[in-house]
């Protein structure tokens, strides 16, 4: 569990009946590591930033296993366009497995944080949304495993591929060392 408060802050956390403690770093970013515990939920974690008194409360986490989704068009093909959709989201209720849609942001650099995104629930009602080949990869992952699926979906049609590949690693590949821009 990570995030950020003020530098040299504590920050307590519960979670599934433990309590953590950590403190932020000079730069204010916290991270703690939780005991391992068995897949399952929904559980209820609140963080508590001990300087400022400030109580963040989380409902419905679960735990189980997390995967990225990514790619260009393909993976970002919606469950709700698929052949037979009508059926295949009539069977879509599966509270257990969640998409995360990162929403598409451009930039030059790494960002510390998301500007926005969610957490969505599979259900017949929301589940159009998700990428096909993401649900039907955790819905196969989760009714052979019995865990929790959480599925990260990065993906943007119509990108370059060397969109999602860094200028340091770009460089590497001959084709691209003279072409790759570099602001250091």
């Amino acid at each position: 569990i990570w995030g950020w408060s003020d530098p040299g802050g504590v920050v307590k956390v519960d979670f599934a009946g433990k309590q953590y403690e950590t403190v932020a770093d000079s730069t204010g970013k916290w991270l703690l590591r939780i005991q391992p515990m068995q897949a399952g939920g929904p559980f209820e974690l609140k963080v508590k930033d001990g300087k400022g008194c400030e109580t963040k409360t989380f409902t419905n986490v679960m735990l189980g296993e997390v995967w990225l989704a990514s790619g260009q068009s393909n993976m970002n093909y919606s469950l709700g366009s698929v052949l037979n959709s009508g059926s295949v989201l009539k069977e879509a209720d599966y509270p257990n497995i969640r998409e995360f849609r990162t929403p598409n942001e451009v930039s030059r650099f790494p960002i510390q944080d998301l500007n926005g995104g969610e957490w969505i629930t599979c259900s017949p009602q929301t589940a159009g949304g998700f990428s096909a080949v993401a649900y039907f990869f955790a819905r196969a992952l989760h009714l052979d495993r019995k865990v929790p699926v959480g599925i990260i979906h990065t993906s943007w049609s119509g990108t370059i591929c060397e969109a999602w590949i860094s200028a340091e690693m770009l460089s590497t590949i001959p084709a691209f060392k003279d072409r790759v821009i570099r602001d250091i």
